[in-house]
Protein backbone atom coordinates (compact mmCIF):
# COMPACT_ATOMS: atom_id res chain seq x y z
CA UNK A 1 0.00 0.00 0.00
CA UNK A 2 1.36 3.38 -1.03
CA UNK A 3 1.15 6.08 1.63
CA UNK A 4 0.67 9.60 0.29
CA UNK A 5 3.18 12.22 1.31
CA UNK A 6 2.00 15.12 3.47
CA UNK A 7 3.17 18.63 2.58
CA UNK A 8 4.03 21.27 5.17
CA UNK A 9 4.49 24.75 3.71
CA UNK A 10 5.98 27.89 5.18
CA UNK A 11 4.57 31.21 3.94
CA UNK A 12 7.01 34.15 4.05
CA UNK A 13 9.76 33.79 1.43
CA UNK A 14 8.63 30.25 0.70
CA UNK A 15 5.18 30.38 -0.90
CA UNK A 16 5.21 34.18 -1.14
CA UNK A 17 8.30 36.41 -1.20
CA UNK A 18 7.57 39.22 1.23
CA UNK A 19 10.94 40.71 2.24
CA UNK A 20 10.78 43.76 0.00
CA UNK A 21 7.27 44.79 1.03
CA UNK A 22 8.00 43.99 4.67
CA UNK A 23 11.03 46.28 4.69
CA UNK A 24 9.26 49.02 2.75
CA UNK A 25 6.41 48.85 5.27
CA UNK A 26 8.68 49.29 8.27
CA UNK A 27 10.59 52.10 6.62
CA UNK A 28 7.33 53.82 5.70
CA UNK A 29 6.36 53.75 9.37
CA UNK A 30 9.77 54.98 10.50
CA UNK A 31 9.64 57.86 8.03
CA UNK A 32 6.25 58.98 9.32
CA UNK A 33 7.72 59.12 12.82
CA UNK A 34 10.70 61.13 11.60
CA UNK A 35 13.17 58.28 12.03
CA UNK A 36 15.86 57.20 9.59
CA UNK A 37 15.11 54.18 7.42
CA UNK A 38 16.92 50.88 7.89
CA UNK A 39 18.71 49.78 4.74
CA UNK A 40 21.34 47.35 6.01
CA UNK A 41 19.05 44.47 6.97
CA UNK A 42 17.78 41.63 4.76
CA UNK A 43 14.48 41.41 6.64
CA UNK A 44 13.47 44.07 9.15
CA UNK A 45 11.61 42.81 12.21
CA UNK A 46 10.19 44.45 15.31
CA UNK A 47 13.27 43.38 17.23
CA UNK A 48 15.51 45.01 14.64
CA UNK A 49 13.58 48.28 14.82
CA UNK A 50 13.41 48.37 18.61
CA UNK A 51 17.11 47.55 19.00
CA UNK A 52 18.01 50.23 16.46
CA UNK A 53 15.85 52.75 18.34
CA UNK A 54 16.04 51.69 22.02
CA UNK A 55 14.52 54.96 23.27
CA UNK A 56 11.13 54.37 21.68
CA UNK A 57 8.30 54.35 24.19
CA UNK A 58 5.42 51.86 24.08
CA UNK A 59 3.13 54.30 22.25
CA UNK A 60 5.71 54.83 19.51
CA UNK A 61 6.37 51.11 19.21
CA UNK A 62 2.69 50.34 18.82
CA UNK A 63 2.34 53.13 16.26
CA UNK A 64 5.18 51.73 14.17
CA UNK A 65 3.60 48.27 14.22
CA UNK A 66 0.19 49.71 13.31
CA UNK A 67 1.53 51.80 10.41
CA UNK A 68 3.67 48.93 9.15
CA UNK A 69 0.76 46.49 9.14
CA UNK A 70 -1.57 48.92 7.41
CA UNK A 71 0.96 49.72 4.68
CA UNK A 72 1.69 46.02 4.13
CA UNK A 73 -1.98 45.09 3.86
CA UNK A 74 -2.65 47.91 1.40
CA UNK A 75 0.23 46.89 -0.89
CA UNK A 76 0.01 43.12 -1.18
CA UNK A 77 0.48 43.51 -4.92
CA UNK A 78 4.13 44.24 -4.16
CA UNK A 79 4.70 40.70 -2.86
CA UNK A 80 6.01 38.06 -5.26
CA UNK A 81 4.39 34.63 -5.57
CA UNK A 82 6.56 31.54 -5.83
CA UNK A 83 4.57 30.29 -8.78
CA UNK A 84 6.19 26.88 -8.97
CA UNK A 85 5.58 26.08 -5.32
CA UNK A 86 2.03 27.45 -5.42
CA UNK A 87 1.35 25.19 -8.39
CA UNK A 88 2.73 22.24 -6.43
CA UNK A 89 0.44 23.18 -3.54
CA UNK A 90 -2.63 23.47 -5.76
CA UNK A 91 -1.91 20.05 -7.30
CA UNK A 92 -2.18 18.36 -3.89
CA UNK A 93 -5.19 17.05 -2.03
CA UNK A 94 -6.18 19.70 0.53
CA UNK A 95 -6.29 17.03 3.23
CA UNK A 96 -2.55 16.43 2.74
CA UNK A 97 -1.36 20.02 3.16
CA UNK A 98 -0.70 22.26 6.14
CA UNK A 99 0.56 25.82 6.36
CA UNK A 100 3.08 26.17 9.21
CA UNK A 101 3.95 29.78 9.85
CA UNK A 102 5.31 32.13 12.49
CA UNK A 103 3.83 35.19 10.78
CA UNK A 104 1.11 37.46 12.17
CA UNK A 105 -2.30 35.81 11.79
CA UNK A 106 -4.08 38.81 10.27
CA UNK A 107 -1.33 39.27 7.69
CA UNK A 108 -1.24 35.56 6.87
CA UNK A 109 -4.97 35.40 6.21
CA UNK A 110 -4.79 38.52 4.03
CA UNK A 111 -1.98 37.05 1.91
CA UNK A 112 -3.77 33.72 1.50
CA UNK A 113 -6.93 35.52 0.46
CA UNK A 114 -5.06 37.79 -1.97
CA UNK A 115 -3.51 34.81 -3.75
CA UNK A 116 -6.72 32.74 -3.46
CA UNK A 117 -5.02 29.87 -1.65
CA UNK A 118 -6.89 30.21 1.64
CA UNK A 119 -8.72 26.93 0.95
CA UNK A 120 -5.61 25.03 -0.12
CA UNK A 121 -4.75 23.76 3.37
CA UNK A 122 -6.35 21.35 5.77
CA UNK A 123 -5.12 23.55 8.61
CA UNK A 124 -3.04 26.66 9.27
CA UNK A 125 -0.73 26.08 12.22
CA UNK A 126 0.55 29.29 13.79
CA UNK A 127 3.76 28.82 15.73
CA UNK A 128 6.93 30.63 16.77
CA UNK A 129 8.81 27.57 15.40
CA UNK A 130 11.05 27.70 18.44
CA UNK A 131 9.92 24.26 19.63
CA UNK A 132 10.06 22.31 16.41
CA UNK A 133 9.75 18.78 17.91
CA UNK A 134 6.51 19.79 19.65
CA UNK A 135 5.17 21.27 16.41
CA UNK A 136 6.00 18.06 14.54
CA UNK A 137 3.82 16.09 16.95
CA UNK A 138 0.92 18.49 16.29
CA UNK A 139 1.45 18.33 12.54
CA UNK A 140 1.45 14.52 12.53
CA UNK A 141 -1.77 14.52 14.55
CA UNK A 142 -3.43 16.99 12.18
CA UNK A 143 -2.34 15.12 9.07
CA UNK A 144 -2.86 11.69 10.64
CA UNK A 145 0.53 10.37 9.61
CA UNK A 146 4.04 9.48 10.79
CA UNK A 147 7.03 11.79 10.49
CA UNK A 148 8.38 9.70 7.60
CA UNK A 149 5.46 10.89 5.45
CA UNK A 150 6.17 14.62 5.88
CA UNK A 151 7.81 16.95 3.37
CA UNK A 152 8.64 20.47 4.57
CA UNK A 153 9.12 23.54 2.39
CA UNK A 154 11.02 26.18 4.35
CA UNK A 155 13.38 29.16 3.92
CA UNK A 156 14.47 29.82 7.51
CA UNK A 157 17.91 28.25 7.94
CA UNK A 158 17.53 27.67 11.68
CA UNK A 159 14.23 25.86 11.18
CA UNK A 160 15.72 23.87 8.30
CA UNK A 161 18.59 22.75 10.52
CA UNK A 162 16.17 21.80 13.30
CA UNK A 163 14.18 19.69 10.82
CA UNK A 164 17.31 18.06 9.43
CA UNK A 165 18.49 17.16 12.94
CA UNK A 166 15.22 15.25 13.30
CA UNK A 167 15.97 13.46 10.00
CA UNK A 168 12.93 15.00 8.36
CA UNK A 169 12.52 15.57 4.64
CA UNK A 170 12.91 19.31 4.03
CA UNK A 171 13.24 21.23 0.78
CA UNK A 172 15.07 24.52 1.25
CA UNK A 173 13.63 27.52 -0.54
CA UNK A 174 16.01 30.41 -0.93
CA UNK A 175 14.98 34.03 -1.10
CA UNK A 176 17.62 35.69 -3.24
CA UNK A 177 18.18 38.96 -5.03
CA UNK A 178 18.80 37.89 -8.62
CA UNK A 179 20.38 41.23 -9.44
CA UNK A 180 23.07 40.47 -6.88
CA UNK A 181 26.02 38.49 -8.33
CA UNK A 182 26.93 37.06 -4.93
CA UNK A 183 23.43 35.64 -4.42
CA UNK A 184 23.40 34.15 -7.92
CA UNK A 185 26.82 32.54 -7.46
CA UNK A 186 25.83 31.01 -4.12
CA UNK A 187 22.61 29.69 -5.65
CA UNK A 188 24.48 28.13 -8.57
CA UNK A 189 26.94 26.40 -6.22
CA UNK A 190 24.12 25.09 -4.03
CA UNK A 191 22.18 23.76 -6.99
CA UNK A 192 25.21 22.02 -8.45
CA UNK A 193 25.95 20.40 -5.10
CA UNK A 194 22.38 19.24 -4.73
CA UNK A 195 22.39 17.76 -8.21
CA UNK A 196 25.45 15.68 -7.40
CA UNK A 197 23.76 14.36 -4.29
CA UNK A 198 20.32 13.55 -5.62
CA UNK A 199 19.06 14.25 -9.13
CA UNK A 200 15.34 14.15 -8.27
CA UNK A 201 15.76 16.39 -5.25
CA UNK A 202 17.74 18.78 -7.41
CA UNK A 203 14.86 19.15 -9.84
CA UNK A 204 12.33 20.07 -7.16
CA UNK A 205 14.73 22.37 -5.34
CA UNK A 206 15.84 24.12 -8.49
CA UNK A 207 12.34 24.72 -9.81
CA UNK A 208 11.11 26.04 -6.48
CA UNK A 209 13.95 28.52 -6.27
CA UNK A 210 14.26 29.64 -9.85
CA UNK A 211 10.95 29.29 -11.66
CA UNK A 212 9.23 31.09 -8.83
CA UNK A 213 11.40 34.17 -9.35
CA UNK A 214 12.30 34.34 -13.05
CA UNK A 215 10.26 34.76 -16.21
CA UNK A 216 9.46 31.30 -17.60
CA UNK A 217 11.72 31.45 -20.65
CA UNK A 218 14.67 32.68 -18.60
CA UNK A 219 14.15 30.02 -15.95
CA UNK A 220 14.10 27.34 -18.65
CA UNK A 221 17.45 28.52 -19.97
CA UNK A 222 18.88 28.45 -16.45
CA UNK A 223 17.63 24.90 -15.94
CA UNK A 224 19.12 23.86 -19.29
CA UNK A 225 22.53 25.16 -18.22
CA UNK A 226 22.63 22.85 -15.21
CA UNK A 227 20.72 19.82 -16.47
Amino acid sequence: MITMKRHVFDLDNTLIYTDLLNNDSYNYALNLLGLATIVDCKRITRDVVFSRYPDLNSIQKNKIIELKQKYFMNNLKETIPNKSLIQLLEDQNVELCILWTSADKTRVLAILDYYKINNAFKKVLFSSKLEVPEDIVKICELLECGIEHLIFYEDNQRVIQDLQRLNLNVISVWSVNLTNDKDINELVVACRWTKRQNKDHFKVYFEVVFIGLLPLEESRSKIYLFS
